[in-house]
C-alpha cells in the first residue's frame, strides 16, 4: 500500500521583526516526501505558467526550424547531385549533331572519297562552334611570349635574329580555356638566345 506523503508546514517569520507574514506577502514552504514545495501567490503562479507556456512554444519553434533546415539541406544535396549528373546533357545533345555528321561523312566516303576531307573540315568547324558556345577558348600562341600559366615548353630551339628569347615558335598541341579557367596548357616549342 503506498505511503501517504507527509506534509510539514514551516514557520514563516520576517527576519527583523519576528512577525508572521500575511498570505499575500509570503510563500509557504511545504516538505512532501523530502522534497520542498513552495506555495506562491496566484498572480506569480499565473505569470510563471504563462512564461512556461512561452518557453515550451519557443522550444517547439526551434525544433520545427531544425527539422525544416534538415529537410532543406537534404533537398539541396539531392538537387545538387541531380544537377551534377545531368549537367552535361545540353552539351551532349549538341555533340550528337556532330556524331550524325560523322556518320554521314563515312557513308558519303563510299561514293566520293575526295569529299571526306571537306566533310571532316565542316565537322571540325561545327564542333569548335558548339564548344565555343559553351565557353571553350582555343590557346594558339605562336609568336607570343612564353607564359607558364598557359603554356608548357616541350622543346627549345635557337632564336634567329628576328625572334626574341622565350618566344613561342611552334605549337605542338593547342591548349584550351573554359571561360577563364585553364583546361589544358598548350604544348609549345620556344626560342632561346
Amino acid at each position: 500500500m503506498p505511503r501517504k506523503p507527509r506534509i510539514q508546514r514551516e514557520k514563516e517569520l520576517l527576519p527583523e521583526t519576528g512577525n508572521v507574514q500575511s498570505e499575500e506577502q509570503s510563500s509557504r514552504i511545504y516538505t512532501i516526501d523530502g522534497a520542498e514545495w513552495v506555495k506562491i501567490p496566484r498572480d506569480e503562479y499565473d505569470l510563471l505558467l504563462s512564461q512556461a507556456g512561452e518557453l515550451l512554444e519557443a522550444q517547439q519553434k526551434v525544433l520545427r526550424w531544425q527539422a525544416d533546415f534538415e529537410n532543406y539541406r537534404r533537398r539541396m544535396t539531392r538537387e545538387r547531385e541531380e544537377f551534377a549528373s545531368y549537367a552535361s546533357q545540353d552539351v551532349l545533345g549538341k555533340l550528337l549533331v556532330i556524331l550524325d555528321n560523322l556518320d554521314r561523312a563515312l557513308a558519303a566516303a563510299q561514293h566520293d572519297p575526295a569529299s571526306i576531307v571537306q566533310g571532316v573540315e565542316m565537322i571540325r568547324r561545327q564542333q569548335l562552334e558548339i564548344l565555343g558556345q559553351e565557353g571553350l577558348v582555343v590557346i594558339d600562341p605562336v609568336g607570343d611570349q612564353f607564359d607558364p600559366n598557359f603554356h608548357e615548353a616541350v622543346l627549345r630551339c635557337e632564336a634567329d635574329a628576328e625572334t626574341e628569347s622565350n618566344t613561342i615558335v611552334e605549337v605542338m598541341q593547342k591548349g584550351y580555356l573554359l571561360k577563364d579557367r585553364l583546361l589544358r596548357p598548350a604544348l609549345v616549342k620556344i626560342a632561346y638566345k
